[in-house]
This record gives C-alpha cells, sequence and structure tokens, in this order.
C-alpha cells in the first residue's frame, strides 16, 4: 500500500513566519534605541516592551530570556555592519573602497558611537564569566565579522606576488589597527581624533599596496 503524502502545510503558514520574524526583529530594533539612548544596563524585557509599543508577554513569548534577547541584540550588529560594508559604493579607487568599509567599523562620525558603545559593551558583557553561551557565540561573530573584513581589505590591496603568510600577517595588523582605532574612539572620544584615526588608517592602507 503506497502511504499517503504528507499534509500540505496551513495555507498561512508561510505569513506566520514571516509575522514571527518581523516581531522579532521589531523588538531587537527597539532594544537597540533604548540601549543606545540610555545605555544597556536600562535595557529590559520591560523597557524593550514599552518602546516597542508591545506588551511584557508579547516580548518573553519571542524572547523566553534576558539571555536569548542579549544574544539577539550583538548578533544583529553583526548583520547590521556586514550589510553596510556591503552597501559601501566601488569608486574604482581601491584604497578609497577599503577605507569605507572600515569606517563602517571604526566610528569615525560622532553619529555613530553611541551605537559601536553599545556593541563593546556587550563584548565586554560576553568576556564575564556569567555570560551566557549564547552571547558568547554572537562575540565570536562580530570578531570573526571583522577579522574577515581586514583580510579581504589586505588581500585586494596586496601587491602581486606577495606571499599567503605576508598576506595573513597584514591582515593580522590591521586588524589589531582597527580594533584600537575603533575602542579608542568609543572609549575616550576626548582624547581621540577622528582626523587623526583616519589617516593612521590611510597610511596603512598605502602600505598594504607595496611589496
Amino acid at each position: 500500500m503506497t502511504p499517503d503524502p504528507p499534509a500540505p502545510p496551513p495555507p498561512d503558514a508561510g505569513r506566520q513566519r514571516v509575522d514571527a520574524q518581523a516581531r522579532r526583529s521589531a523588538i531587537v530594533e527597539a532594544l537597540w534605541r533604548v540601549a543606545v539612548r540610555d545605555g544597556l544596563e536600562a535595557v529590559s524585557a520591560r523597557s524593550v516592551a514599552a518602546e516597542a509599543g508591545s506588551s511584557l508577554g508579547a516580548v518573553t513569548r519571542v524572547f523566553t530570556t534576558q539571555d536569548e534577547l542579549h544574544a539577539a541584540a550583538l548578533r544583529r550588529a553583526v548583520v547590521v555592519v556586514r550589510q553596510r560594508v556591503a552597501d559601501v559604493p566601488a569608486t574604482g579607487d581601491p584604497r578609497s573602497d577599503a577605507l569605507a568599509q572600515l569606517a563602517q567599523v571604526v566610528p569615525l562620525e560622532d553619529a555613530g558611537r553611541p551605537e559601536a558603545a553599545v556593541c563593546y559593551a556587550y563584548l565586554a558583557r560576553s568576556a564575564t564569566a556569567t555570560a551566557s553561551p549564547a552571547l558568547r557565540r554572537a562575540a565570536d561573530a562580530v570578531d570573526s565579522g571583522l577579522r574577515g573584513l581586514c583580510h579581504r581589505v589586505a588581500g585586494a590591496l596586496a601587491p602581486a606576488g606577495l606571499s599567503f603568510a605576508e598576506r595573513t600577517r597584514r591582515a593580522a595588523e590591521l586588524h589589531a589597527l582597527v580594533e584600537g582605532l575603533a575602542f579608542g574612539l568609543v572609549t575616550f572620544p576626548h582624547r581621540r581624533s577622528a582626523g587623526a584615526a583616519q589617516a593612521l588608517l590611510r597610511g596603512r592602507l598605502e602600505q598594504l599596496t607595496r611589496p
């Protein structure tokens, strides 16, 4: 006897998945607005629900724990930065393009620093003994994304014939520079100059084109 074929999904199953994802995204975006405006310590299921215009129950049904909510927020940062880098228009000048891509990570403009500060606060939290595995995985994704960007930039600017070992070394140096500049601009904005940071990046990118 031929078994009956599986029942098709309900007609509205696709819509339900889309609606669930939209609710999830709206909650995460609300969290970021609270964190950027009031600081990460102000984030709670209740404050996020108020910001999103939702009930507390609506938030806790989507994110059953605070750990899930915070991990989703940090994963959102990875997605947003990756998209911003991808959206940088090509100008035909590899160094200018590379600088524009790195500027999506190094907050050269004042407007980008509050969001970057929240990201660093999450990274610091992920390093604590009580951090959830999900938050640590999200932090690892932040690091992997930046490392990958620096490797792509260094590879694109490397002269022909440069050894793999030298390309890798240069990418690691660029990674360290970008991390340091970003951290300094976020943590010590009164002691760091965006112009100086940009000049350092320009200088490093120029060096990457040399044999």
